[in-house]
Parts: C-alpha cells; sequence; structure tokens
C-alpha cells in the first residue's frame, strides 16, 4: 500500500494499521474516536474495534522515529530523541500513560460509545507503538533492556563524519519524509556524494536532519539520519 501524495506520515501508518486490523478479522472498526465535553474536544481514541470473538479493543497506535543519544541519559528510554531534538519517548510514554488510555473512562467517552452500541465495561486497552531507532554511528552500545534491537533501523552521522564517504563511490538518495517508513530501494534518483553533501548541507543549516539513503558500489543499501546537532 504505498502513501497518498499529500498525507502525514502518522496518516499513512494509521491506514496501515486500520487495513492490518481489517485484514486480521476484526470488524466494526472505529477510527479516531473525537471526545467532546461541553462542547470542547478532550481528546480522541485511535482506534476501537471488535475481534473475531466479539471482545472490544481500544488501541492507541503511534509511529515513531528515534535517534538514541547515551549522552542524554543513564537510564535508556530517556535516550530516545527525535532527529531534530523535538520530541523525546519517555514524553511519548506519559501522555500514553496519563492521557490516552485514561480517556477511555472519562464519562463523556463512555456516553459516545454507549450511543454507538459499544459495551464500556469489558473493553481491553493496549498500546502498538512502532518505529525506528538510529544509534550513533561506529560507536559500540551494550544490549538494550528496554528497547526493541529489532527496531534498529540504521545510524545517525554529523557532518564532519560523513567526509569518510568521499572517498568512496558509494551513492546517496534523500527521501521524502512520506517515505521514511519504506526501506532503501534502488530504484531512486541516487547521487554522486558531492552533490549529496550540498542538498544535505542546506537541510542542515535549517536545523533539519535528513535522513539518508545510501549505495554502496557492491549495492547494499543502508539507511542513516544526518544530524545538525
Amino acid at each position: 500500500m504505498p502513501p497518498a501524495s499529500g498525507m502525514r506520515l502518522g496518516h499513512f501508518a494509521e491506514e496501515l494499521f486500520a487495513t492490518y486490523l481489517h485484514l486480521s478479522g476484526y470488524k466494526s472498526i472505529h477510527r479516531n474516536l473525537q471526545i467532546i465535553q461541553h462542547k470542547q474536544t478532550v481528546g480522541e481514541l485511535d482506534f476501537i474495534a471488535q475481534d473475531e470473538a466479539e471482545q472490544w479493543h481500544h488501541i492507541e497506535l503511534a509511529y515513531k522515529i528515534y535517534c538514541f543519544d547515551p549522552s542524554m541519559s543513564q537510564e535508556e528510554l530517556s535516550c530516545c530523541v527525535g532527529s531534530n531534538q523535538k520530541d523525546l519517548l519517555i514524553d511519548k510514554l506519559a501522555k500514553l500513560r496519563d492521557h490516552q488510555l485514561p480517556l477511555l473512562h472519562k464519562e463523556s467517552t463512555q456516553d459516545i460509545l454507549r450511543e454507538r452500541g459499544i459495551p464500556t465495561s469489558s473493553i481491553l486497552q493496549s498500546v502498538c507503538l512502532k518505529g525506528q531507532l538510529y544509534v550513533p554511528y561506529e560507536q559500540e552500545l551494550p544490549a538494550f533492556s528496554h528497547l526493541n534491537p529489532n527496531a534498529v533501523a540504521g545510524y545517525y552521522i554529523r557532518l564532519e563524519q560523513i567526509e569518510a564517504f568521499h572517498e568512496t563511490t558509494d551513492q546517496f538518495f534523500i527521501p521524502k519524509k512520506l517515505n521514511w517508513m519504506l526501506s532503501p530501494d534502488l530504484a531512486v534518483d541516487w547521487q554522486p556524494y558531492e552533490i549529496f553533501k550540498g542538498k544535505a548541507s542546506a537541510l542542515l543549516e535549517d536545523r533539519w536532519s535528513p535522513l539518508c539513503w545510501r549505495k554502496t558500489e557492491k549495492g547494499q543499501l543502508s539507511r542513516f539520519f544526518l544530524v545538525w546537532w
């Protein structure tokens, strides 16, 4: 399922997850259910769905991309920061715990669910937190205790470090943000190092860390964030 033009990355993740629920036998899928209290929107539930056994579920979905910066903290979860240092994993987890999940139990939420014929006493709650993790370039890290090592999608690197790539015949590509979920593809407009560096440097000057794809002479593909911080 390719992303539609103009779609946000989070919306694309929601579309994929809705398709997964449908193919997994879930029915009566309600998405982005707005909760209104005293004529004001106080939040929304990502997914309310009924499985094949007629059990209702409240599922909060999040697709996040983080860089693991071990200099930030000795606490593993506190080291996960957005590529532009604007969001933290621990903040997202706190919002899920303190706002998104408790929202189900508000009286206004219960009223909306009852109006839709959804029983409110036995809904199971869960969080589907998917995403990618990027680790420091060529830095040894201890085994993760709380993070899924399978989430590691690549590395992050700073501008002064990529000079080593100049001595290779590697080629590069900067995908649009909507395509950050995708694995690198051979069928793109690959560019030599000098052209890539010029485009990437302009983005870094605006404090935007681009996700980059890299192709070696042997056709091996990888991805990395070039960070400004």
